[in-house]
């Protein structure tokens, strides 16, 4: 009796140790379950952004996805844009390669950050900056970060292939020449 006596506090201290271990080790799946589903709503956002905006050129929806100001990196530069300036941007797109389309070719979250990596496909037929209609189609690749808070997009970091873009435009690259001598 006297061992019982000892053996029954011993294995409620263990039955309560492992208990403590269950509801820690359930707290855990739990807030891993739900960062994982933010990280899900983070890609569809970034995908509505990808396929929504750009390829079915719905701007209206620009005012729900996209933080009233929104950082932007792009080749090096950097701008703060709002929503409108987000619609003026893509619509310049659109109006120099009227069949502008991009194609999701990897896409995954890690905490608030979604990375993205597509193929952009189009004819520029209309003027893009400095460049003229061309007739030509391009085929690049574009890799974008994106920071999501409270479900909208408030930073956006890409970097897209502009070499291939303009020699598939007919533009050439050659290497710089060594100075001239002075005669």
């Amino acid at each position: 009796m006297k061992k019982l006596c000892m053996i029954l506090p011993l294995a409620l201290i263990l039955c309560f140790m492992v208990g403590c271990q269950d509801k820690e080790a359930m707290a855990e799946l739990e807030a891993m379950k739900a960062q994982a589903d933010v990280e899900e709503q983070n890609i569809e956002l970034i995908k509505s952004w990808i396929i929504n905006v750009w390829n079915q050129r719905n701007l209206a929806l620009i005012d729900t996805i996209c933080s009233p100001k929104c950082d932007i990196h792009y080749r090096g530069q950097h701008s703060v844009m709002d929503p409108e300036g987000l619609k003026s941007m893509v619509s310049r797109w659109h109006q120099a390669y009227s069949d502008y389309a991009n194609e999701i070719e990897d896409i995954f979250a890690a905490g608030d950050k979604v990375v993205a990596r597509f193929t952009i496909r189009g004819t520029q037929d209309g003027p893009w900056h400095e460049l003229p209609p061309s007739g030509k189609k391009i085929e690049v690749t574009e890799i974008m970060i994106s920071r999501v808070e409270n479900g909208k997009i408030v930073e956006m970091w890409a970097e897209e292939d502009v070499l291939t873009r303009r020699q598939q435009l007919g533009y050439t690259v050659a290497p710089p020449q060594p100075p001239r001598e002075k005669k």
